[in-house]
């Protein structure tokens, strides 16, 4: 399967602010209509953001490491 992925990478840092918002106004709607599915692979809460990175750079976990603010 990964012989079919195209990766396209750019900085949301070079867009302008009007290509910005249609940016997030599309993944919105993406994510509100189930169309774009994300993994969240580990929950810590925010004292752990340590923990988080070395888990991301030893790529130890699959999904999105979320961390708990509240």
């Amino acid at each position: 399967m990964r012989n079919s992925i195209t990766l396209r990478l750019f900085l949301v840092y070079d867009l302008s602010a009007a290509d910005r918002d249609a940016c997030l106004a599309e993944l919105n709607g993406l994510l509100q209509s189930n169309r774009l599915i994300h993994t969240v692979g580990r929950r810590l809460p925010l004292h752990d953001v340590a923990l988080g990175h070395e888990l991301s750079e030893r790529g130890e976990v699959l999904g999105n490491i979320v961390l708990d603010i509240g």
